[in-house]
């Protein structure tokens, strides 16, 4: 719902319309408008097809639109990328900007909004992603990691790692030192809290898969599951509960925030040294 209403707006706004043209254009009141935009709340089809036809989103976008409308009813949907700048990436970035708390269960790759430019770019390259692609996908990575970087309201971002992300060698050693500095550098913020499980820590609940969890103060939080052929989001309070659930066990199973860093510092200067 949060995506729905962010995109709603944007297209309001590229056709420089303000809140009350909106109301006298489509014929809802200018609360009901910033209701919707802030997912505060729910929207019909009939509605988003009004609004869409006052900011004039014709073809693909429309229809993109209007699938995510049929499918708040539903509780998880599936969207199949086209091609390597998709609308799940596009979803997700609008989510991530309108989150107050991000949650991201890692364990196969350093966690999205933490990467550096150089590790985003190698792994793009190792899944074979054509390289006249990947410059504007690195640089789409970098643009959602300014969520993290506001003045003001900044999300709350939790990032459980498993200590395989860093054991398994992606890049050169000066990439792998550069991408662990980056994150206890940004560890050291307020909002930021990076937690690692050891390799100790032995089986545990959530080592099965990796997943997002979204949440605002104004919307029921969505999780968000990244496959390589298609991406799945999650909005049933029984399904998002059961994940709110594993980040509980997760947290007990992780070295805390402190110790975390020291972790990882660690493993920094072995690193640079071999």
């Amino acid at each position: 719902m949060r995506s729905i209403g962010t995109q709603l707006k944007d297209f309001r706004d590229e056709v420089n319309l303000t809140i009350r043209e909106a109301e006298q254009l489509s014929g809802f009141s200018m609360a009901k408008i910033s209701r919707i935009e802030n997912a505060i709340r729910d929207i019909t089809v009939e509605d988003a097809a009004i609004l869409l036809g006052v900011y004039g989103v014709k073809g693909p976008a429309r229809e993109r639109v209007l699938e995510l409308v049929r499918n708040l009813g539903q509780p998880c949907w599936w969207e199949a990328p086209a091609d390597y700048f998709n609308q799940h990436a596009i979803t997700l970035k609008d989510c991530e900007a309108g989150a107050n708390w991000i949650v991201e269960s890692a364990m196969l790759r350093v966690p999205g909004l933490l990467q550096t430019s150089d590790y985003t770019r190698t792994i793009l390259l190792r899944d074979g992603v054509p390289a006249d692609t990947v410059q504007m996908l690195v640089e789409f990575r970098l643009a959602r990691q300014e969520v993290l970087h506001r003045k003001v309201k900044a999300p709350h971002f939790l990032a459980v790692i498993d200590e395989a992300v860093f054991a398994r060698p992606t890049g050169s050693p000066a990439l792998m030192v550069a991408q662990i500095k980056q994150i206890c550098d940004l560890a050291d913020l307020p909002h930021i809290d990076v937690r690692v499980v050891p390799f100790e820590a032995g089986q545990y609940v959530g080592l099965a898969g990796s997943y997002v969890i979204l949440g605002s103060h104004v919307a029921n939080p969505v999780v968000f599951l990244e496959h390589p052929q298609s991406s799945l989001f999650v909005h049933g309070d029984q399904e998002v509960a059961i994940f709110q659930e594993v980040t509980t066990m997760l947290r007990r199973a992780a070295l805390s925030s402190a110790e975390s860093v020291k972790f990882l510092r660690r493993l920094e200067d072995k690193i640079g040294r071999e």
